[in-house]
């Protein structure tokens, strides 16, 4: 546990862990928007393997559970909207449960 001062009251102290805390500042410092590409280069990596499931995972894990994605022609996405978005642009390929990059279909800007 960790013990915080919080605002100009030095008497006032709140207890919590350092996961609720790191929770807390991700969600206040989450303010700029994510590229689509940042998905697709995930989607690209050398052994990427993910189902929908374990893709929205490695996106919370790396971005936060508030982020928001733009492209060239849309902004402030969810990752389902941006997942709509792509899979309607045939920019990724849902197999099943699997998801992959469609390399043909991907600008390269």
């Amino acid at each position: 546990m960790h013990l915080f001062v919080l605002g100009q009251q030095p008497n006032v102290k709140i207890c919590c862990n350092t996961a609720l805390l790191y929770h807390h500042q991700r969600e206040f410092i989450m303010t700029e928007s994510v590229h689509a590409h940042n998905v697709l280069n995930m989607l690209l990596e050398d052994g990427a393997d993910f189902t929908l499931a374990s893709l929205r995972q490695a996106v919370v894990t790396q971005f936060g559970d508030d982020v928001r994605f733009y492209t060239c022609s849309q902004q402030g996405l969810t990752f389902d909207a941006l997942l709509a978005f792509l899979l309607d642009r045939r920019k990724v390929i849902q197999d099943g449960d699997k998801i992959t990059a469609n390399r043909d279909r991907m600008c390269s800007h």
